[in-house]
């Protein structure tokens, strides 16, 4: 089996590692899209990100 090449994360840990503010609120606390209950019709901010990141997070965790 070959590795994975998942450039996706390789870029956001280089713009967390450079201090990219837009990049740090969507990203900082999860490397994951999140948890979108219906699709957004307007392109997210940095802070939906972080909300939906985190609203995954508790999905995960309640889905056990």
């Amino acid at each position: 089996m070959h590795p994975v090449n998942l450039p996706y994360f390789d870029l956001i840990l280089k713009a967390l590692a450079a201090g990219d503010i837009p990049i740090s609120t969507a990203f900082g606390r999860h490397i994951h899209w999140g948890y979108w209950p219906e699709p957004p019709n307007h392109t997210p901010t940095p802070e939906e990100f972080a909300q939906a990141a985190e609203q995954l997070t508790h999905e995960v965790y309640n889905a056990g």
